[in-house]
């Protein structure tokens, strides 16, 4: 089978940036999190923050896996390069959109058909 290729969004003007959908069942307790995260992510500031952060690095480098160069920049813990990365990013952030999605999914004491939310960032 032939490797996919990612769709090429942009980071910055010259370079990938990611597109993320999220699968979460339609459970009350997730939505508040949920709508606090996505809320923050226009804040610019904030998530910048978060990217500089060293008590995140680890995760982040683990999140950004497929990614490759960002992810060795994330393992190397360079605080400075991380910062400098950065603070060169430009805002890309501008929306996300909610839709369900029907589904059955494989749990370990058999399947289960939720209605799960889709969260779309991009």
């Amino acid at each position: 089978m032939a490797e996919q290729k990612m769709f090429p969004y942009k980071f910055n003007t010259i370079e990938s940036a990611m597109f993320v959908e999220i699968y979460l069942p339609k459970k009350i307790r997730y939505q508040g999190v949920l709508y606090k995260s996505l809320r923050t992510g226009f804040d610019f500031k904030k998530v910048k923050d978060h990217l500089k952060n060293p008590d995140e690095f680890m995760m982040i480098g683990e999140f950004l896996e497929d990614y490759e160069v960002l992810n060795e920049l994330y393992k190397s813990e360079d605080s400075l390069a991380i910062q400098k990365r950065v603070d060169d990013m430009e805002e890309t952030f501008y929306g996300y959109s909610m839709y369900e999605v029907d589904g059955v999914f494989s749990i370990k004491r058999g399947l289960r058909n939720p209605r799960p939310k889709t969260k779309r960032k991009g």
